[in-house]
């Protein structure tokens, strides 16, 4: 089988076939598709500028394929030019997930992963990442540690390993293994997938990291095209459950001298009427979430933004949240083996919780942990 790229190498003589490789709807040209005589060993794939040429003969039929497009198979009938579209197919990616610092097929795995499509709780109002989990993905386990809003949960996968450190697993975010921080720092519109490591192949690839399990988390970013701006919000009402029907302090007295047979009260009308401790600490808890997110860009620059409001009130009075998120995502190509990106991620956190009174900001570096991130990424 011959290789190129550009395809400039004739495999065998014959009528060349050249053309170019476009995405449908935006026209941007596709490199490293497949291209081959169908039923022979004759390919290669497109160059950088999604061009091809192939030496074949008539009749022969060429197949284009591409990871996440729909494969494309045409008949070359006396044709020496032919460009072809592709068009994206979500579910040719649905068996492919990411695994560490890579990605393939769920079938070729040897270790046990789990993996969350955002379409699984885009309809239900999920504030933070762990709610998104809970309940959706087999061997995690999360437990909220109080009912209170913005209260941190444990999450432990496949059950507690040490007795003395944390079990708390390793996350990832985009490539980059981070410490310190919580899922909820993650705001959940940017959330693009989740991936969980759950065995100890995961150790192979984190180190001692990755002993209590690896989470995966993969962004969005832009994509060259039109500019395209989502917002997203909800409201949600909570009410606590039904109050107990407690007795007032001259029912309780009546109910006393019935019992005792004698006036232990003698004037139980005079006792007035009780506090009702459940009114004065229960309220009704509303919770909304804003989400404003930009993307765009051309096929040398790619930009995404987004912000995030969120404000919790507890069913308990004295108790809620609001929070604030800003991140950024933009990525450049200098050329074909020099790629910038920076990544941004700011937020601002007020939580009220019974007591516990704090405020937290925080300034990420490439999904949480610094100021900026400045990353470079060679490809031989």
């Amino acid at each position: 089988m011959s290789y190129f790229l550009p395809l400039n190498i004739l495999a065998q003589e014959g009528k060349i076939v050249k053309g170019t490789v476009v995405e449908a709807g935006t026209g941007m040209p596709l490199p490293g598709v497949t291209v081959f005589e169908k039923g022979t060993s004759n390919g290669g794939m497109t160059n950088f500028e999604g061009e091809y040429s192939i030496s074949t003969e008539d009749g022969a039929v060429l197949v284009f394929s591409f990871l996440g497009y729909a494969s494309v198979e045409v008949l070359i009938n006396n044709q020496t030019q032919l460009d072809i579209t592709m068009e994206e197919k979500a579910s040719a990616l649905d068996e492919v997930v990411v695994v560490g610092y890579g990605s393939q097929k769920k079938i070729d795995l040897a270790g046990s992963i789990s993996s969350l499509d955002p379409e699984s709780y885009e309809a239900q109002p999920v504030l933070n990442t762990s709610s998104a989990l809970q309940g959706r993905v087999a061997g995690l386990q999360i437990s909220n540690t109080s009912g209170a809003p913005g209260s941190e949960p444990k999450i432990h996968i496949r059950g507690s390993n040490s007795i003395n450190s944390s079990n708390s697993p390793l996350y990832v975010i985009d490539g980059v293994a981070l410490t310190g921080i919580s899922l909820n720092d993650i705001n959940i519109n940017d959330v693009k997938s989740i991936g969980v490591l759950k065995d100890a192949s995961s150790t192979a690839i984190y180190g001692s990291r990755g002993a209590n399990g690896v989470i995966l988390i993969t962004t969005k970013n832009g994509k060259s095209g039109k500019v395209t701006v989502n917002y997203d919000t909800f409201l949600k009402v909570s009410y606590p459950m039904e109050k107990y029907n407690l007795r007032n302090a001259a029912t309780y007295a009546a109910q006393a001298n019935h019992i005792s047979g004698s006036n232990v009260f003698d004037d139980v009308s005079s006792l007035g009427e009780t506090t009702d401790w459940q009114d004065l600490i229960f309220q009704r808890g509303v919770s909304q979430s804003h989400n404003l997110a930009i993307s765009g860009g051309t096929d040398k620059t790619k930009y995404y933004v987004s912000g995030n409001y969120s404000d919790e009130t507890g069913l308990l009075k004295s108790t809620g949240r609001n929070k604030l998120t800003v991140r950024s995502n933009i990525e450049t190509v200098i050329n074909d083996k020099l790629t910038v990106s920076l990544n941004l991620l700011g937020g601002h956190e007020d939580t009220k919780n019974t007591g516990d009174i704090r405020q937290r900001k925080s300034c990420h570096r490439s999904t949480c942990m610094g100021a900026y991130r400045e990353s470079v990424r060679l490809f031989g």
